[in-house]
């Protein structure tokens, strides 16, 4: 018999997921040695779900994807921001002009980024 409070030949399990280390609502999962984010179906990646996969405009969506005349994607806006992900119309008009239709209507010319209302 031990004294009160004291404990013999036991271990403890360290849980590695409270809190939630994931970003984005990406699951966690533990072994014994470490926790593993599941970023599946979140549009991020990385150890914790931080490095989005979607562009953050129809503009950077056109020079990873050039001779592309038309998309329908989400753009992340803000990275890993805040602001979720939303979906966006891209239509590639020649190297420097393309039209987005999402959340506003505007022709951008993505060289000086001077914006003309539509």
């Amino acid at each position: 018999m031990y004294p009160e409070g004291i404990v013999r030949a036991a271990c403890q399990i360290m849980d590695r997921c409270n809190p939630n280390p994931c970003e984005h609502r990406g699951r966690c999962k533990q072994t014994s040695l470490e926790f593993i984010c599941d970023c599946t179906g979140t549009g991020y990646s990385g150890a914790v779900c931080h490095t989005p996969l979607n562009p953050i405009s129809c503009a950077a969506y056109g020079l990873q994807n050039p001779g592309v005349k038309r998309a329908e994607i989400y753009v992340d806006v803000d990275g890993s921001g805040p602001l979720v992900p939303f979906p966006v119309s891209c239509e590639f008009y020649s190297k420097w002009w393309w039209w987005c239709d999402g959340r506003s209507l505007r022709l951008t010319h993505t060289h000086t980024q001077k914006k003309i209302n539509k």
